[in-house]
């Protein structure tokens, strides 16, 4: 049988279990629950959220993201709070609170917006010859489909289309990757811009306001700092499947995920006219409990599961379909062909909008590939609806590495966690603030990574060192100011300045980034480019 189709056969053995969440939605069809959805996991809705729920006698879990709607109370979310300011243009109507297009029927709504970011800039340091032949700018268009069937299924399909040319630094790590850092593969442009595009969507179904079941392609997040140790939406978006069960009143709650990871290296040529890439399964699970109102604790398991090696396509063990916390630790043990990382992380409530929270993560304790956080976070510190928070991240060499290495933990030649690699020591200090529509952000971070293979995700720490090169020191400061304007799609008119000083060990010793920007943008996405 030709490589490709035992490829294919064995990917439709990864969704098996696709069917059985399928068979559950049919079977719960004609149960009643309250108003669901998904919401966006870009950082401003989250955080206007987690302000709500800071409180220390609050019960709810924050540590697994995007959001499900029907967690909270979102009628006291800025963004989904009523709009009582009367706008007496339509112009001002759609600009300022409404979506472009809206259907709201008894059993059905329908919500279309358009996604944009149309961005300008100048490096100020940048003295080479490609300054001088474009500057930096963002030309991103697409759309945004949003909507609801009764009161138990949600869906919501986007994509962008996008056209970029990037400070140095960016533009020669995806020249490098053949990437864009969390966008997807690049195709030259001109002029040593990029072409690129990402799509993502998903059916949502509650049949119970503690069961909820999710088909989609996208990301997640695991974690309530800025980095997550275990699982972030750095990377390209994935197809999955997901399950969430609330148990215990509310204390105890279950996430699943299942996954089709890729890496960008070509199958053997077969008989289609383009080598597939090849491709790897994924599990997530994270136990959440909530002892008391303070104390949030999650128990994680992440598995990266073998479906190529040199000599072809492998089928999934048996384990791989049971979505049991701590199973696959059990059977296959640490630096396996189905790669295990476990986790914990946690959360406590110093005092109302104080709290301390942190991240464990093991991948192998022979070796010591692990890696912790600690962070302290503050809503309306000194001034409401200001925000501080600072954070430190420790990862040992060839944390998320393997001696298999089809089975790293990536997905798209991005790391599926911290995006700096397989190791390094991180400090971020971040502050937000908001007030009426007026956005304000400052951000700084600093990381020490380590040179040759032990600061390469495709290397195999198995191997002794091939290269000894010095480590690596990143530091960056972005300050930016917007004017929000619908809450919608996150609809901002910002302007901003971002210094970067790359040391040793970068692409060009010694770069430094100096950007001057202002733009135009909706914003549902996080995006990450500070590594």
């Amino acid at each position: 049988m030709p490589l490709f189709l035992t490829d294919q056969m064995n990917m439709i053995s990864l969704f098996r279990l696709q069917k059985f969440f399928v068979l559950i939605i049919i079977f719960y069809s004609f149960s009643c629950t309250a108003q669901n959805g998904i919401v966006p996991l870009e950082s401003f809705f989250t955080r206007e959220i987690e302000r709500t729920v800071s409180s220390k006698d609050s019960i709810k879990h924050t540590g697994f993201k995007p959001f499900l709607k029907n967690d909270f109370n979102l009628g006291k979310v800025t963004g989904y709070s009523k709009d009582s300011v009367k706008y007496y243009e339509l112009i001002g109507e759609l600009v300022l609170r409404d979506h472009l297009v809206e259907v709201r029927d008894k059993d059905f709504y329908l919500a279309i917006d358009p996604l944009f970011d149309f961005s300008f800039g100048s490096d100020l340091a940048d003295t080479s010859s490609f300054k001088d032949s474009t500057n930096i700018f963002n030309n991103t268009r697409g759309a945004l489909i949003q909507g609801e069937i009764g009161s138990q299924v949600s869906f919501f399909s986007g994509f962008y289309e996008n056209q970029s040319s990037f400070p140095r630094y960016l533009r020669n790590y995806s020249y490098n990757t053949t990437i864009v850092p969390g966008m997807g593969r690049v195709k030259n442009f001109h002029h040593g811009a990029f072409d690129y595009n990402m799509s993502f969507g998903a059916v949502n179904y509650a049949p119970r306001k503690y069961l909820n079941f999710q088909i989609g392609y996208g990301k997640h997040f695991i974690g309530h700092g800025y980095r997550s140790l275990l699982l972030s939406d750095v990377a390209f978006a994935y197809p999955y499947i997901s399950g969430t069960l609330l148990l215990a009143h509310g204390k105890l709650r279950y996430n699943t995920i299942y996954s089709t990871l890729s890496e960008l290296e070509r199958l053997p040529i077969g008989e289609t006219p383009e080598p597939l890439f090849k491709r790897k399964g994924g599990s997530f699970h994270l136990l959440s409990w909530i002892p008391f109102s303070r104390l949030e604790v999650g128990f994680f398991e992440g598995t990266i599961w073998q479906l190529q090696d040199s000599t072809g396509a492998q089928r999934l063990p048996w384990d791989a379909y049971i979505p049991l916390i701590g199973l696959s630790t059990s059977v296959n043990g640490f630096d396996a062909k189905h790669n295990v990382l476990t986790g914990i992380d946690a959360q406590f409530k110093i005092t109302d909008y104080f709290s301390a929270y942190g991240q464990f993560a093991l991948n192998d304790p022979s070796s010591k590939r692990m890696g912790w956080q600690v962070g302290l976070n503050y809503f309306n510190f000194g001034a409401r609806n200001l925000d501080a928070q600072v954070e430190w991240n420790c990862i040992n060499n060839n944390t998320y590495s393997s001696r298999y290495t089809l089975q790293r933990y990536g997905h798209f030649n991005q790391p599926l966690a911290v995006p700096y690699g397989p190791g390094g020591r991180e400090f971020v200090a971040r502050m937000n603030y908001r007030y009426a529509r007026l956005l304000i952000k400052a951000k700084y971070n600093m990381i020490r990574q380590p040179g040759g293979d032990a600061g390469n995700l495709r290397a195999d720490p198995s191997m002794p060192e091939s290269i000894d090169a010095p480590a690596r020191t990143v530091s960056q400061m972005d300050f930016q100011v917007a004017l929000y304007l619908n809450p919608k799609t996150n609809m901002q008119v910002f302007t901003g300045y971002l210094d970067r000083r790359d040391g040793q060990n970068a692409p060009i010793p010694g770069l430094h980034t100096s950007v001057f920007y202002f733009g135009v943008r909706t914003n549902i996405h996080n995006r990450y480019t500070d590594f």
